[in-house]
């Protein structure tokens, strides 16, 4: 599938004042997915951020030091199955 748009967008990552904003360029795609967005490895090395897929956990460093981001396995779980029930 080839872009079809693309949109340059601020993203908050946390809750003040354990956050950090950011702007990075999202590329629309036509095609169905199980994820609502990506971010590039770059944008995320340019916030000194990292994912850890295994945990549903994001680390980024603001200016009160390292903060985390956790995700909800079940809700994330209750997501990605019913995503694929729409596809088949």
């Amino acid at each position: 599938s080839t872009p079809t748009a693309q949109i340059k967008l601020l993203v908050q990552m946390g809750i003040p004042p354990n956050s950090r904003s950011f702007e990075t360029r999202f590329v629309i795609m036509d095609q169905p997915s199980y994820y609502n967005a990506f971010f590039r490895r770059l944008a995320l090395d340019e916030v000194d951020a990292f994912v850890l897929p295994k945990y549903l956990m994001v680390k980024f460093l603001n200016k009160r030091g390292w903060r985390t981001i956790m995700g909800e396995q079940f809700s994330s779980r209750e997501m990605y199955f019913a995503t694929i029930e729409q596809y088949k």
